[in-house]
């Protein structure tokens, strides 16, 4: 085989070796991304119903989400839910970030960066209408209070 048609077989490699790469990073951007995303929402919303029932109980939101994992475990039985429920990390595995507030509490997921899109978290309780739609970006924040879903898109 002559140098040229070695040299031209190695570049067409390459060129389809990047085009699969970028293909697959399409995909990975479109499909696991907005599903880690739309996973956090669901674990949200898991320890939306944990804090609820905390305050139900007790008249008051608990200090801290381990407080509020330990009443529901002892109210509904350790077993009663997954141990992956019990996380207190997002999808992206950074902690969630949570604060009892005196009427409420916000929670929040950082997004896969882990930095917060607001100056820090409190400046959600000013964000002025809840929106229940999933955040597809993986770097958005997820915020959570007892008013509803909060977004703050900023970055």
């Amino acid at each position: 085989m002559s140098r040229r048609v070695t040299l031209g077989l190695v570049a067409g490699s390459f060129f389809l070796g990047c085009v699969t790469g970028a293909y697959a990073l399409y995909i990975y951007r479109g499909l696991v991304v907005p599903g880690k995303q739309v996973r956090n929402l669901a674990d949200m919303q898991f320890w939306q119903s944990v804090l609820t029932d905390a305050q139900q109980a007790t008249g008051s939101y608990p200090e801290s989400l381990e407080q509020a994992l330990l009443m529901w475990k002892a109210n509904r039985g350790a077993g009663s839910q997954s141990n992956t429920r019990d996380r207190l990390q997002d999808n992206w595995g950074h902690k969630l970030k949570y604060a009892r507030l005196s009427d409420g509490y916000i929670l929040a997921s950082y997004g896969r960066d882990g930095r917060c899109d607001m100056r820090d978290l409190l400046a959600y309780t000013e964000a002025s209408i809840p929106d229940e739609s999933p955040c597809y970006a993986a770097n958005r924040d997820t915020v959570l209070t007892d008013r509803g879903f909060v977004k703050g898109c900023s970055k």
